[in-house]
């Protein structure tokens, strides 16, 4: 057995306390968890640095492309914009391209059109001339038959004898309606 008479304060103390055990156990796994998380950082700003110079690759390449494609943007806006111009023109004018082309469509060979008015009412007064009275029948007949027409008139037809040759001058009205089919 061992008497120690010592004060205290002068005896030696033990070499392992538990309370330093745990500071020095707390400081290291602190140090380790710090190292670690300094470690990730390390690796997810080294992952997001390559994928950033990647997609500035990519951006560079892409860059031409994207430059035509708004400049076809840009066009594309230009021609509906001009669309939209032509479209407010149009409807400032009557469609006289169909009357036009329905007239043209029932014109026999025989018969020539001196002249072609288009009144606004939707009505057209054509002369002209022919040398068979047939082939003015024959056109009377095709105007009736085109589906743009609702109906036709002569009003006028004058027989003209020139230099032994007899033809024919006549004035025909028509009305066009467009739902007849």
């Amino acid at each position: 057995m061992r008497i120690n008479l010592l004060p205290l304060e002068y005896r030696p103390k033990p070499l392992v306390e538990p309370w330093r055990v745990l500071l020095i156990t707390a400081a290291i796994v602190v140090l380790l968890a710090s190292l670690a998380f300094l470690g990730w950082n390390y690796y997810t700003c080294n992952t997001l640095a390559e994928r950033i110079s990647v997609l500035e690759g990519q951006i560079a390449v892409y860059d031409p492309a994207m430059a035509e494609l708004e400049g076809l943007e840009v066009f594309i806006a230009k021609v509906r914009q001009w669309e939209k111009e032509m479209e407010g023109i149009r409807s400032l004018y009557p469609q006289h391209q169909q009357f036009l082309w329905s007239l043209a469509t029932a014109l026999p060979q025989e018969v020539w059109l001196t002249k072609v008015e288009i009144e606004p009412e939707k009505k057209l007064i054509v002369k002209g001339n022919t040398m068979n009275f047939r082939a003015m029948g024959q056109l009377l007949e095709n105007i009736n038959g085109v589906a743009f027409f609702k109906s036709s008139a002569i009003k006028e037809i004058k027989e003209i004898t020139s230099d032994k040759i007899i033809f024919y001058e006549f004035e025909i009205e028509i009305e066009a309606g467009g739902d007849r089919q």
